[in-house]
């Protein structure tokens, strides 16, 4: 194959350098000498074919009965390559070869499978083709987003920085992202006034309401448990879920507790935060979609850069003092130590947060590698520190 990653081909092109005639069918997948070729258009996210981050690329098909036999049988093949469409032109980049078929099946919505690719393809090609948004002033959007949180006086101010950083990272929040009123009177319990507006802005986003293994209930999921706390954040085997003391959900910005690991210990396992969901919301979208990509890394810290990171970084206002501040990103139900702690971070076109504990670490997440070295130049980081945590 005489054909060059990250240069753009038309269709005849790409099939002339596999086979002798191209296929009648215009996009899907082919099958020339034990060889897999993809070729599609791609969207930012579910459910349009996508890339989950710079390295895993995930299709789904809604018409299919079945996931093709190639799929299937990946490992008895001589490798895959896959061509994406412009969304300007008739043409189509050659954006990496496919190396593993991770995960494969068919589900009420169609077929799907995740696949690996090599190497990792470029953010800004992605933003190009239309598989990533990167807005055009990404950092100093980031920037203004936060210097609005800093001088945020009230629960509601808090809230409009946090949704003016959402769409400076995500992407604009549509109409159909929103629950309805009727939506949100579903609920059988009080919701909270920060809650509500959440619903009334993003309920229906997955990608706003969800984050790594974690999701935010829905209105007519919200429920009080034995002990007289409703979990309003849950993580999918419920291993550390947040709550609401059950005497709080009236208020406005109530006080956000967690527990170890799904262990409530009749009663007695439910720690505060110290801290309210509208600050709650920005460590939520920041720490936690940390290791999501589609750039991300993580850095385990030297003696005294903890601190030292600290002053360069300036953590966000979002977390309590002392060692509340680690139980809250994720200790996990962990012994804590008295001078175990946690900030989060947002700065430039990079996010994420550090952790002070036995083995202290940073993880960050961007959109752009450049971003990556400009923060890891300012906190004199050498590259061959960062490790890659996708």
């Amino acid at each position: 194959m005489n054909l060059e990653l990250y240069q753009y081909y038309t269709r005849d092109e790409i099939f002339r350098a596999f086979m002798k005639s191209p296929p009648a069918k215009a996009e899907g997948w082919f099958l020339s000498s034990n060889r897999l070729i993809g070729l599609f258009t791609i969207g930012e996210r579910p459910p349009d074919i996508h890339f989950c981050d710079n390295r895993r690329f995930h299709w789904n098909a809604p018409q299919n009965r079945a996931v093709p036999k190639p799929i299937q049988e990946f490992e008895n093949l001589d490798g895959g390559f896959l061509f994406i469409k412009s969304p300007t032109a008739d043409r189509y980049a050659y954006v990496a070869k496919i190396t593993h078929v991770g995960h494969y099946g068919r589900g009420p919505d169609g077929c799907e499978a995740g696949m690996d690719v090599n190497p990792r393809i470029p953010t800004e090609l992605l933003h190009e083709l239309g598989g990533l948004f990167i807005h055009a002033d990404s950092e100093s959007v980031m920037n203004e987003s936060v210097e609005a949180l800093r001088a945020a006086k009230t629960p509601n101010e808090r809230f409009a920085a946090f949704q003016s950083f959402v769409r400076g990272w995500r992407g604009p929040i549509r109409r159909s992202d929103a629950l309805s009123k009727e939506d949100v009177a579903e609920s059988k319990l009080p919701i909270p006034r920060i809650l509500r507006k959440l619903y009334r802005w993003a309920g229906a986003c997955d990608d706003v309401m969800s984050a790594s293994y974690w999701t935010i209930r829905k209105p007519d999921q919200l429920s009080v448990d034995e002990n007289q706390y409703a979990p309003f954040c849950v993580e999918y085997q419920w291993c550390r879920n947040y709550y609401f003391r059950k005497d709080s959900l009236r208020d406005e910005d109530p006080e956000v507790f967690v527990d170890e690991c799904g262990e409530t210990h009749n009663g007695a396992g439910y720690h505060g935060t110290g801290i309210g969901l509208s600050r709650f919301l920005w460590m939520y979208h920041i720490a936690f979609n940390a290791y999501s990509g589609p750039i991300s890394y993580q850095v385990f810290l030297k003696d005294g850069e903890y601190q030292r990171f600290k002053r360069v970084l300036k953590p966000l206002p979002v977390l309590a003092t002392g060692n509340r501040s680690i139980r809250t990103v994720g200790a996990y139900g962990l012994k804590l130590r008295e001078n175990d702690q946690a900030f989060v971070f947002a700065k430039d076109g990079v996010m994420g947060y550090v952790a002070q504990e036995k083995k202290p670490y940073l993880v960050l997440v961007s959109k752009t590698q450049s971003s990556v070295d400009k923060l890891a130049a300012l906190l004199g980081v050498d590259a061959s520190r960062l490790v890659d945590s996708l």
